[in-house]
């Protein structure tokens, strides 16, 4: 069975129960709910149980009280930024509610078919993408989906708060949005308004993006991670000014991907980003954590930002499995 370490932000009384290292079920109506996926957004997390039934937990139409969410369709993905949330079904359908009431029905998007469906969701504050399974990005907005008319198999896609990622089914990283901290990794601050290739990447073969609000990850199939973007709070793992260093030694943004060096020599296998903090899994099934960490995101049982990977101990008796991130905070499958 899964358990879940959740390390963060829990002003709005996210997790239903009292914080402990590992756990797997929640309280909810007298009843323990064995819990099977965890997904979570700035004021919400959503329980996925057994048994199917989807439980909010944290803000909802002004409220904090736990809400058994009104399903017609089997879930297998929830994404929540905001006051945004999109579903997936297992079937394919793109479903969101229109404002966080969970006790109606979601609307439907989309109409699946046997050979194209829904696969992924990415929401940031200025796009909002559905991407299918025969790699085509759609745009959502005002409840409906519509075909981007940009010429790519996108892989997997992931958004910042103003800036995209896409990476293609030949391991190729495109981005497009606001460029101002150097995320979009072209080398300037300029934006782009359609995909544009990560040049200082090709050749690289890429297996997965991750974004933060205003910097960029990825990670090659050799297990080595590239940064780019914002630093301002150590975020990129490279020297930021909350440390002691000299002020030429300090990283404000990095335009251009950087390979960032793990101690050890750590090969990673998966990556998340929040807000402002980066997480990691190397193969060793070791959690690396850092950048900000003002609700203790970083899992390090203190509040200073941290500018280079951290290993987060977890207890011996667990084996880490994967890892994610939202805003604030981390979920921790193990």
């Amino acid at each position: 069975m899964l358990g879940f370490i959740y390390f963060g932000f829990d002003a709005f009384n996210h997790l239903g129960k009292k914080k402990s290292d590992v756990f797997n079920t929640i309280q909810f109506r007298n009843k323990e709910h064995v819990v099977k996926k965890m997904f979570t957004g700035w004021s919400s997390i959503f329980y996925l149980t057994e048994d199917g039934s989807l439980i909010h937990f944290g803000l909802s139409s002004e409220k904090t009280d736990p809400v058994l969410c009104s399903l017609e369709h089997e879930v297998k993905n929830v994404v929540c930024q905001w006051k945004s949330t999109f579903l997936i079904s297992v079937d394919g359908k793109l479903m969101c509610w229109d404002e966080d009431d969970f006790s109606s029905p979601p609307n439907v998007l989309n109409e699946p078919t046997e050979s194209v469906f829904v696969t992924e969701v990415a929401i940031g504050d200025m796009h909002s993408l559905a991407l299918t399974n025969d790699g085509t990005l759609f745009s959502i907005c005002k409840n409906k989906i519509e075909k981007l008319p940009f010429n790519l198999v996108v892989n997997s896609v992931c958004c910042g708060k103003e800036h995209v990622l896409c990476l293609t089914v030949d391991g190729k990283i495109y981005s497009y949005g606001l460029g101002s901290r150097g995320q979009l990794g072209h080398g300037t601050t300029e934006n782009e308004e359609t995909p544009r290739v990560v040049e200082a990447l090709e050749g690289i073969p890429i297996k997965m993006i991750a974004t933060g609000g205003w910097h960029s990850v990825a990670l090659s199939t050799i297990g080595d991670i590239y940064v780019w973007g914002w630093n301002e709070s150590g975020q990129l793992g490279l020297p930021a000014s909350i440390s002691n260093k000299k002020l030429s030694e300090v990283v404000t943004f990095q335009a251009i991907p950087q390979l960032l060096d793990f101690p050890h020599d750590a090969i990673i296998k998966t990556v998340s980003c929040g807000s402002r903090h980066t997480a990691a899994i190397s193969e060793d099934g070791q959690l690396w954590t850092w950048g900000w960490n003002g609700h203790n995101q970083l899992g390090l049982n203190k509040l200073t930002p941290v500018d280079y990977p951290n290993c987060v101990q977890i207890p011996p008796e667990y084996k880490v499995q994967n890892v994610i991130c939202n805003y604030w905070n981390t979920i921790v499958v193990v």
